[in-house]
């Protein structure tokens, strides 16, 4: 049987990094094909490496799945007859239904969620101003694209290698998916200086956060989560969507705004050979170290403190950015 062939691939390349926390040793770059099915549409569990399957095209093209959804526990590496099957990390996939109104949305939260948004929100607007922009046009994208590119690469994301790619390539696909109305963007200003930026991809019914980032001199004023807010409730407004999706990972700010999630897999299936069977041993058993230590770490009670120091930097905190209260001329756009 083969695996996947009723559903669409396209050409990709990923990197597996082997890596201690935030500190990169070494990055191997598989190319092969991967499934764009929204994780919606598959099946409770990935197909077994056992269940005889061959790989598409000669079968020597490796094929991935990001955010497989993983009803059981499954093995990190099992063999088939013709392939591996690496479960290379394992996440709940959170999401927000967006059927109801944005005020029915905020009083599901509770009342300790609700205070806490609303309050990051305000920080943001302003009267005389627009803080929060969104981009849908080819035209529009090419303006997202500079500002968000300010903030990607001060982002800790850039660090961990998930920024915004900065070649014209990148840009170019993203002004062809807007076109098409397959992409929306979003801006976060602060006094009109850019402080977060989210970038999703349309499909059908499904809105998903492909690529964000915040400047961390600004996260005394959580401009990350500021900006989400924003994004919900003009989606809310809209009805454009039945489901926002945050994407592949977990991730803290994901649970405190989903309103559900399903437990995924990013899952590889790959050409069974000795060299292959090497890489996912040595990949799968640095994952588990790092799992190792931060269970230790957990218990020391500093794994946080050294997320924060590890995502905002190890130089001393910056002076905080106020939010001057000078007047300036209104923007086009409205919030």
């Amino acid at each position: 049987m083969e695996l996947y062939c009723d559903h669409s691939l396209r050409s990709s390349a990923i990197s597996f990094d082997f890596s201690f926390g935030y500190c990169n040793i070494y990055s191997y770059c598989l190319r092969g094909q991967e499934i764009e099915t929204h994780f919606t549409q598959l099946s409770a569990n990935p197909p077994s490496a056992r269940d005889r399957l061959s790989l598409p095209g000669d079968h020597q093209t490796p094929l991935w799945i990001l955010a497989h959804p993983a009803k059981d526990t499954l093995p990190a590496v099992e063999l088939g007859r013709a392939c591996i099957r690496y479960v290379r990390t394992r996440y709940s996939r959170h999401y927000v239904e967006l059927g109801t109104t944005f005020d029915q949305y905020l009083k599901g939260l509770g009342r300790k969620k609700r205070c806490e948004l609303r309050r990051k929100m305000r920080k943001f607007a302003r009267p005389d101003s627009v803080s929060f922009r969104e981009y849908r046009s080819p035209e529009e994208i090419r303006s997202f694209y500079g500002p968000s590119l300010m903030v990607s690469r001060l982002s800790f994301q850039k660090r961990l290698g998930h920024g915004l790619p900065e070649n014209p390539e990148f840009l170019t696909h993203l002004m062809q998916l807007a076109e098409n109305g397959a992409v929306r963007a979003y801006l976060l200003f602060c006094d009109e200086r850019p402080a977060a930026f989210m970038l999703c991809y349309a499909n059908g019914g499904w809105l998903t956060g492909e690529r964000c980032g915040y400047d961390p001199s600004l996260a005394h004023l959580s401009p990350g989560s500021a900006l989400i807010g924003y994004i919900l409730e003009r989606l809310f407004a809209e009805q454009a969507f039945r489901m926002f999706d945050f994407g592949p990972g977990d991730s803290d700010y994901k649970a405190f705004f989903a309103t559900g999630s399903i437990p995924c897999a990013d899952v590889y299936y790959l050409p069974r050979n000795l060299r292959n069977l090497a890489f996912v041993t040595a990949h799968s058993a640095n994952v588990a170290l790092w799992r190792m230590t931060t269970a230790v770490l957990d218990a020391l009670r500093v794994k946080d403190r050294l997320k924060k120091l590890a995502r905002n930097g190890w130089e001393r905190p910056r002076k905080a950015y106020a939010i001057k209260d000078d007047t300036r001329a209104p923007a086009s756009q409205t919030n």
